[in-house]
Order: structure tokens, then C-alpha cells, then sequence
């Protein structure tokens, strides 16, 4: 008896994880290990510093590879499913995981064309139904793990430009657009703190990554928040220049709740570019956007080891062969072009999210702010007292006299980061 109930509790937690996933007809590891001709399989080699995944296959007695993950950070490759119709194998779908974000890109291997695609979103909590697969449209329905409990039917249609989607109890179904993986030569300068090394840029971005797009992630002031509670975040990024073909070495500033400011330095990796917006008039010009992840760590003390880390979308124009930031005049239509989300780890461990934009801070909850007449959103009061106080002081407050509203815009609009330029621009990841 004793025995039987040891093999029962074994038992359970395998029959939770089959079930949880029973809506995805898994091949087994045993089954997948034997590779068929002219099917992908995934090699993996390990070396001092990091860890590469490659997605292969053979074909008349050649070896390709479709895709390659470098990291440093334990994300992966993992195969999620063969999908066969009458038969026939149609495609592989693998997860791409991101340990940064604590999520997944999902690939799809077309057999039939013989083409790769990706959804440039990383999901969290979401994993795909291979039938609902639509390689026409490029778009797939995934489900929330959490499905089992009770969630609406709501269904959330997800765009390319969207870089990362938290896990959210709120939608059971997700449709997601996926778009086509172009393998780029990862002959680059690599940095000693870049994050996963995954590249991939559409075919028709491609030329614009081969640029020096610094000017996209130099003089730019944002704000955000961190943790649950919200607290006021801004964030300053001073300058930045150009290491490789798609890495961006950062230097900045972020002030918390409007009193500590601390220096930071770090690395932008360009992941992917969606062109072709071509929103252009009087007020707006924009061509469309620039997705990657950063990491940036603080600089100064030794003890000081907070790090900020995660995916980030920029809007670009091109102005006479040059590339410049996406440009929007009217400061009461709320227009994200600059976005960043992602994780804040203190120097004690803890863990926070953390966003900050130009515009709308992703990720802030609804009850967060309210829109006026003019379109400015004001901050709630169950949120002031978490640094947004001055703001609402130096635009919102009625009772404040004249100098004491000065004083609030001063402290909104002057420049806080003046130290910033002073940092090298080079580090270690000991620094």
C-alpha cells in the first residue's frame, strides 16, 4: 500500500502538466530524438560563456540551419509540436524562450514553402493551438494557460508592433500575428553584458540595421513606473553609440520619486524592424518601428547592483537618408513612439516590473490615471503619494500659487541628469 501511494503522488503533478497542455498533441522526446530526413531537429552546444541552440535540418545530405539562439541567460529552444494534416507533416512549431522577459516567441517552420516565421511578440502565459495556424493571413490563435479557471471569452487581437504581453488572467484566447524569420550572419562585436543574442530582422528592415541608429536611443526623457504600488520612475538616456550591427552601448540616468538619481550604462540589442506605417502629415511623421531588449546596470557604488532589463520599441522616420526618431507635435494626441518594458531587480533580489514611455506607460493599471478634456492623463490620488504628487502639483492643481506651481514645473521640465554625460561609456559586467 505504502508503495502504491509513493507512485500515486509521483504520478500527480505528471497528470496536472499532460492535462494543462492536452490541447497540443505533443510529439515524445524518444519520438523526436530519432529525426526524420528533411525535418527540423534542434543541436545545442555549450561552451564557457554561453549556451547556442541552432534549429537544423538535413536535405540532400546537407546540413542548414533556420534559426540560432546565443545566451547567456538559460533562455531556449524548445520543440512544442508537429502538426500533420491527413499524414502529412505541415509544420514544426518551437518556443523561443526569453528567461529576461519570462516568456516565449513562437517559430513555425512552413514544410510546404519551406519558410520560417516568428511572432515578434514574447508571450507570457500564452501558448499557441498549432490547428488554428494560418500561414496565409501569418496569424494563430494561443490560449491562456489559466483557461481551466474562470476567465471570460474575451479575445485580445494582437498586433506585430506589440514587442512583449505580460500573463493576464483577463482573455482565454489571444490572436497574435507571426511574421517571416530572414537569418542574419551574427558576425558581430559582441559586449560582455549583451542580453540573448537572438537576431532577427525582416527582410525589408534589414538595410536600416546596418545603419548607426544611436540617434534613436540618445536624448531621450521618459517616464514610468516600478512594483505593484506604481512608484514614479524616470528615466534619462543620455547618449549612445554604436558597438556592432545592432548593439548600442547606453549611458543614462533614473530618478525615483523625484529624489534619487543614480547613473546607469548598458546595452540596447535591435531584434527586428516593421516598416511601411508611413504616418505622415503636418504633426506626426513616423515610418514605422524599431523593436530590440536592453539591460542597464547602475554605475557608481560597489554595492549598488540594481539592474533594469527587458524589451523596448522605438518609431523611426527617414529624413533625407538619415534615420531619426519618429516625431509627433501634438502633445495632447498620446502617442507612444518610445516604449520599454520589463523587470527592475534591486540589490537585495527583489524583482519588480518596470515601464516607462513618452506617452502612455504600458502596463499601468486602469485605475492608474483619468484623461481630461485636452487629453492629459492626471494621476488618481490612490497613486500620488508614490512620487506623482509634483506632477499633478505642476499641471493639475488649482489651489497652489504661482510660485509654488514654478517650482513644481521646474523640478518636471529642468534637467535632472547633468552628471550622466560624465560616465564612461565602456564597462564590465563587474562594474
Amino acid at each position: 500500500m505504502k508503495v502504491f501511494l509513493l507512485y500515486s503522488l509521483f504520478l500527480l503533478p505528471l497528470c496536472h502538466v499532460s492535462a494543462m497542455n492536452s490541447y497540443m498533441e505533443q510529439n515524445s522526446a524518444e519520438d523526436y530524438a530519432l529525426v526524420e530526413p528533411d525535418t527540423l531537429y534542434i543541436e545545442k552546444e555549450e561552451t564557457d560563456f554561453e549556451i547556442i541552440y541552432r534549429l537544423c535540418f538535413y536535405k540532400h545530405d546537407k546540413r542548414y540551419v533556420v534559426f540560432e539562439l546565443k545566451t547567456t541567460d538559460c533562455s531556449s529552444i524548445d520543440f512544442v509540436q508537429s502538426y500533420k494534416r491527413n499524414g502529412v507533416r505541415r509544420f514544426d512549431c518551437f518556443a523561443v524562450y526569453d528567461n529576461v522577459a519570462d516568456g516565449n516567441r513562437f517559430l513555425f517552420f512552413d514544410y510546404e514553402s519551406w519558410i520560417t516565421y516568428i511572432t515578434p511578440t514574447c508571450f507570457s502565459g500564452f501558448y499557441p493551438i498549432c490547428s488554428s495556424v494560418n500561414f496565409s493571413n501569418m496569424e494563430v490563435l494561443l490560449e491562456n494557460e489559466g483557461s481551466k479557471l474562470k476567465l471570460s471569452d474575451d479575445t485580445l487581437c494582437v498586433a506585430s508592433e506589440v514587442s512583449y504581453l505580460p500573463f493576464s488572467r483577463t482573455y482565454r484566447m489571444i490572436k497574435a500575428k507571426f511574421v517571416p524569420y530572414l537569418h542574419i550572419e551574427k558576425e558581430m562585436e559582441q559586449h560582455t553584458c549583451t542580453p540573448s543574442t537572438n537576431s532577427w530582422i525582416k527582410g525589408w528592415g534589414a538595410e536600416i540595421g546596418q545603419e548607426d541608429l544611436s540617434g534613436l536611443f540618445a536624448g531621450l526623457t521618459l517616464t514610468g513606473i516600478w512594483g505593484e504600488g506604481c512608484g514614479r520612475i524616470d528615466i534619462r538616456l543620455e547618449e549612445a553609440h554604436k558597438t556592432g550591427r545592432g548593439t548600442y552601448t547606453v549611458k543614462g540616468a533614473s530618478r525615483i520619486r523625484l529624489s534619487v538619481i543614480r547613473l546607469f550604462r548598458g546595452t540596447i540589442r535591435i531584434d527586428s524592424i516593421l516598416g511601411g506605417l508611413g504616418l505622415k502629415d503636418e504633426c506626426i511623421n513616423m515610418d514605422g518601428f524599431v523593436y530590440g531588449r536592453y539591460v542597464f546596470r547602475e554605475y557608481g557604488a560597489d554595492s549598488l547592483k540594481t539592474y533594469y532589463c527587458g524589451h523596448f520599441r522605438q518609431a523611426y522616420r527617414n529624413n533625407e537618408q538619415r534615420v531619426e526618431k519618429g516625431r509627433n507635435d501634438i502633445t495632447e494626441l498620446r502617442m507612444n513612439l518610445s516604449e520599454y518594458t520589463g523587470h527592475r531587480q534591486a540589490a537585495d533580489g527583489r524583482k519588480e516590473v518596470c515601464s516607462w514611455a513618452d506617452a502612455f506607460i504600458p502596463g499601468a493599471p486602469k485605475d492608474f490615471c483619468v484623461i481630461n478634456d485636452a487629453g492629459e492623463w492626471v494621476i488618481t490620488p490612490k497613486y500620488r503619494k508614490e512620487g506623482w504628487d509634483n506632477l499633478y502639483d505642476a499641471y493639475f492643481n488649482d489651489s497652489l500659487t504661482d510660485d509654488e506651481v514654478r517650482k513644481a514645473r521646474l523640478a518636471e521640465e529642468g534637467e535632472w541628469w547633468p552628471e550622466a554625460t560624465d560616465i564612461p561609456f565602456f564597462m564590465n559586467c563587474n562594474d
